[in-house]
């Protein structure tokens, strides 16, 4: 919990466990598949997920047939803060940038 005398000043975070794989769909289409396993107060809390989370089926590093696997991550986000400082674009079915 957040102490309400703190001042606003000082930088707060949160560390998410995520895991990022991809697969090719249709027999064509890449995709990936982002998952969130956790969001944490601490970044020993998330490494402790970490090791839990490998112990469960699909974050294991077995999932089969896929493209690539990114394993879990985790990752520090400051509060308040911007994440995505870039526009966004995506691709027509001919895969040319809309």
């Amino acid at each position: 919990m957040i102490n309400p005398s703190t001042p606003d000043t000082e930088r707060r975070s949160v560390w998410t466990v995520g895991h990022l794989y991809a697969a090719t769909v249709s027999r064509y289409e890449e995709v990936a598949f982002p998952r969130v396993f956790g969001v944490y107060s601490t970044e020993k809390l998330a490494n402790e997920a970490v090791e839990r989370a490998r112990l469960q089926p699909g974050f294991d590093g077995h999932l089969g047939p896929v493209d690539f696997d990114e394993g879990l991550t985790v990752f520090q986000y400051d509060l308040d803060d911007v994440v995505w400082r870039g526009g966004f674009f995506s691709y027509d079915a001919e895969g040319r940038e809309e």
